[in-house]
Formats: structure tokens, C-alpha cells, sequence
């Protein structure tokens, strides 16, 4: 099913069920549409692990690439090679973005 950006209204009390569930949860970003709903996710967070995708679908480099693919005067492309590099931490630490964000709109 497509994602709808819409659905992250819905984001930050789908989080809080499953962080009280004593699930992990990953979702598209962003994650909430306001502090208020990153705030409440943390509250409730404890030990879980919680991810915001990043799907990388407008990055520069993609769009550079699909224009590469579609440029009529290079040759067709047959075979496209990606390394996408990523890990996910054993333990990951609890950062208040909200602070966070707070602290440099504070600082602006």
C-alpha cells in the first residue's frame, strides 16, 4: 500500500500502543506532525527501539541517477549497482529531538 503523508497524524498514537505493548517500532517519516507527538512517543518509549525511515527517494543523487537513466543520448542503461550502507545500533540511546529542536529554535 503507498504511503500517505497524511498517516503521520496517526504516527505518534500508533507508536505510543506499541511502545505500551513492549514492542519496537519503525515508521516512515516523519515521525509526528509536532513536538507535542514526538514528546508523547518518548514518554512512553522505555527500553523499545523506535526508527524513522528515510526512504531517499527525492535525494540528489537518486534524481541525478534517474536522469542519467533517461537521458536519450547515453547508451540504455542494463545494470544499475547501489550500496546503501546502514546499521542499526544494539542499543539505541534516548534523545529527546523535541529538546533538541526546542534548544535551537530557542537559540535562533
Amino acid at each position: 500500500m503507498p504511503h500517505d503523508p497524511a498517516d503521520a497524524h496517526a504516527h505518534p498514537a500508533l507508536a505510543v500502543s506499541a511502545f505500551r505493548a513492549r514492542l519496537h517500532v519503525w515508521m516512515e517519516k516523519p515521525a509526528a506532525v509536532g513536538v507535542a507527538g514526538v514528546d508523547a512517543m518518548l514518554a512512553e518509549r522505555g527500553d523499545q527501539v523506535a526508527g524513522v525511515g528515510y526512504k531517499k527517494a527525492f535525494m540528489p543523487a537518486t534524481c541525478k541517477a534517474l536522469e542519467l537513466i533517461e537521458n536519450k543520448e547515453l547508451e540504455t542503461v542494463r545494470t544499475v549497482l547501489s550500496d546503501y550502507p546502514m546499521s542499526v545500533p544494539a542499543r539505541t540511546l534516548a534523545i529527546s529531538f523535541s529538546s533538541a529542536y526546542r534548544e535551537s529554535v530557542d537559540a535562533d
